[in-house]
């Protein structure tokens, strides 16, 4: 759960000191994710989050802690789902974000790790939300203006499992086909709004 580019531009803070209180933000987006065996598929990211409406010069931005849901379409859930048997599904991804603020000629990347926490499949074959999580570390500017984060390209490292009552990796076809994670990769539908916050830089 690291700040990339932006730790080399010197960025990264400490204390939350001299921002404006943080405001609820929401953002909703859909991926095409490539399911083994299965071809294309549509994915929902729900996205909450607390972000400043303002922040110095020289005082830290706050850690900004995400928490979303992720949901499958409705035949992908159908794809998943084996009748008469009790598991759940979690995963994890990498979430590359674009910070564009006065300091840079062009937006630089952010990456979050987010955790897709344990959720049960439902019995009935319905789609199953799964809960996650993630942050961006503070960061500190140096130029006053308007910034602004945004979600950029592609899910990385989308990686799904499921597991049985006992938490053991789930073998659905009794072959050790997917007994083992598998991954998923995502790609951001175009023509979406992809903002998740703006913010100012005051000066110092």
């Amino acid at each position: 759960m690291a700040v990339v580019a932006a730790a080399a531009a010197g960025m990264v803070g400490g204390t939350g000191a001299g921002t404006a209180s943080a405001a609820p933000v929401a953002l909703t987006v859909n991926y095409t994710c490539l399911v083994p065996l299965q071809g294309d598929h549509q994915l929902t990211v729900r996205l909450n989050s607390d972000v400043p409406a303002s922040v110095k010069v020289g005082q830290p931005l706050p850690t900004i802690k995400f928490t979303a849901t992720l949901a499958f379409d409705d035949d992908t859930a159908l794809w998943f789902f084996v009748p008469d048997l009790s598991y759940s599904i979690e995963g994890s991804t990498r979430v590359r974000f674009s910070l564009a603020a006065p300091e840079f000629s062009s937006s630089v990347p952010l990456y979050s790790d987010f955790t897709m926490t344990r959720a049960p499949f439902p019995p009935d074959g319905s789609n199953p939300v799964i809960p996650a999580n993630g942050l961006l570390h503070p960061m500190t500017f140096r130029k006053p203006g308007t910034a602004r984060i945004s979600l950029d390209k592609d899910l990385e490292q989308f990686t799904l499992r499921f597991r049985d009552p006992n938490g053991n990796l789930l073998d659905i076809l009794g072959d050790g086909k997917y007994a083992l994670p598998f991954d998923a990769p995502c790609t951001l539908n175009p023509g979406q709004n992809t903002l998740l916050a703006s913010f100012d830089i005051l000066p110092a």
